[in-house]
């Protein structure tokens, strides 16, 4: 158990529901490196909302830190679902009020403040980018604590401590904090002793957009933004998906997956096409050397 969950991490960025989601290839997936590359470091780059988006898959209720992570872990894309995004801004700035609308229209990455948000005649507003999991999954995935201890300290003189405490899964909270540990031993190599421990589960009620007086918030999910009045459908040519933060219809993960399935499932159907084939022109050929040097000459 513990050497599969260390392939998987905590994931607690810009999200309400911090999850373990996995963020390498599997090993058997062909082109692992190129994949592995493209699923790891795309994380970093937060002006890419979509290619960084959050996916679970309703089979095999695993979530993947980005389309690339699912695609090369041999997920069927009918089966992975979309994390939701919810942008939430100032609902004015000195004398200017912002709608959904407005919001929709004019929301911008700005790469000195590294932050998504609205300019204005003065500088830059920031607004606040956040994920939220797919309603249909709410009490399914494999939550976890974004402030969970799983090391013990450097200078902790307990071998056998420290070996457990990274050995397993069996997470304890420590009474009137937020601070969550692996396990027992974990909480022990850093002080805290049993006796100060809850091992309550945690639970995550689907997460509600509700807008408050100060801030207008947006909601995107699969395509369209949700707060529309009459929700705005964008079409895409060729597979492709509409990208609402960079105004553009853009080659997503999936439909590159959709492809590579596709040359794999024709590879395998032609490939006793391709033998019958090589076969016939090969006849062929010693056919056509024999009547030239028999028949004909």
């Amino acid at each position: 158990m513990a050497g599969e969950k260390d392939m998987f991490m905590c994931y607690s960025d810009r999200t309400y529901t911090s999850v373990y989601a996995k963020k390498s290839c599997s090993e058997s997936f062909s082109g692992r490196d190129f994949h592995d590359k493209i699923c790891t470091e795309s994380i970093s780059d937060k002006a890419d909302i979509l290619g960084n988006l959050l996916v679970s898959s309703t089979k095999t209720k695993i979530t993947y830190w980005n389309h690339h992570c699912a695609m090369c872990n041999h997920e069927d894309i009918d089966d992975l679902k979309q994390w939701a995004v919810q942008v939430a801004c100032p609902a004015k700035h000195g004398d200017t009020r912002f709608s959904r609308n407005y919001v929709e229209d004019h929301l911008a990455f700005d790469p000195d403040h590294e932050e998504w948000g609205l300019k204005v005649k003065d500088g830059f507003v920031v607004c606040t980018v956040s994920f939220f999991q797919p309603s249909t999954l709410v009490g399914k995935l494999n939550y976890c604590a974004p402030n969970l201890v799983t090391t013990c300290p450097t200078e902790y003189p307990h071998n056998d401590t420290k070996t457990k405490c990274l050995s397993y899964h069996a997470e304890r909270k420590q009474k009137n904090t937020d601070i969550y540990f692996r396990n027992v031993h974990c909480a022990l190599c850093n002080g805290v002793t049993e006796d100060e421990l809850d091992c309550v589960g945690r639970s995550y009620p689907p997460a509600s957009f509700k807008t408050t007086g100060d801030q207008v918030k947006v909601v995107f999910n699969s395509g369209q933004w949700l707060n529309r009045e009459g929700p705005e459908q964008y079409k895409c040519s060729n597979g492709n998906i509409y990208d609402p933060f960079q105004n553009r219809c853009r080659k997503m993960p999936e439909s590159m997956l959709k492809e590579l399935q596709e040359a794999e499932r024709l590879s395998i159907s032609n490939y006793g096409q391709r033998i019958t084939v090589s076969l016939t022109v090969c006849i062929a050929y010693i056919v056509f050397v024999f009547f030239n040097k028999y028949i004909f000459h």
